[in-house]
């Protein structure tokens, strides 16, 4: 309920506002580049929007696997019989395999809530903001310092509300500017890359875009 409560202050401050953020980051800490995966390079992580069973077979997913080679489901596969299937809000870290000839080091696999789930879809918020949060948790304890993500849960998690996903996603990303974690939010589509720019401008976080 807290958590809940300090998430819907945040949000009304930055569609009002602006104020909350006021990060005057770096040029090339923060960049929105709208690009599929196959066009991302010489990132150290890249981070998956993956699906509690490490099963890449669509989407983003499906393209770092394809690109990745098979030995990244091999190992996503031995995770799952080790581990069970993960709960939304929980990342692991892999290898980038054939990834790395294009200058990226590692997979951060990160699981959304899956909103289709009516008990992940209630607690949304909490879950989604646990995802990104872990997502820096882990990145950090790689010792690398730039990351590609994507917008968590929007596509065929169906998080009903995009907008409040890019404020979720942007309370952790501002945390990690101040940090000096060089970031690349990545999207194909237009609608996405739209509402980041609006997100960003009324949060005065400045950021370049390709």
């Amino acid at each position: 309920m807290k958590e809940s409560y300090f998430l819907t202050i945040f949000l009304i401050v930055i569609q009002t506002t602006g104020l909350f953020f006021n990060i005057n980051a770096s040029k090339n800490n923060l960049m929105l580049a709208h690009k599929s995966i196959d066009q991302l390079c010489n990132i150290d992580v890249i981070v998956n929007p993956a699906n509690s069973w490490l099963s890449h077979g669509g989407g983003i997913a499906g393209a770092l696997s394809d690109q990745a080679g098979p030995k990244l489901q091999e190992t996503s596969n031995a995770i799952i019989n080790k581990n069970g299937a993960l709960p939304a809000g929980s990342v692991v870290v892999t290898d980038s395999y054939s990834l790395s000839e294009r200058g990226i080091k590692k997979i951060i696999h990160a699981v959304g809530p899956d909103c289709r789930n009516q008990k992940e879809n209630q607690a949304r918020k909490i879950l989604l903001k646990k995802t990104y949060e872990n997502i820096f948790i882990e990145f950090e304890k790689t010792g690398y310092s730039s990351i590609a993500i994507p917008s968590i849960s929007t596509g065929i998690f169906g998080y009903p509300d995009k907008d409040e996903a890019i404020a979720i996603a942007l309370f952790a990303i501002k945390n990690a500017l101040r940090k000096g974690i060089q970031i690349t939010i990545f999207a194909h589509d237009n609608q996405t890359i739209e509402r980041y720019q609006e997100a960003l401008n009324k949060a005065q976080i400045s950021f370049d875009q390709e």
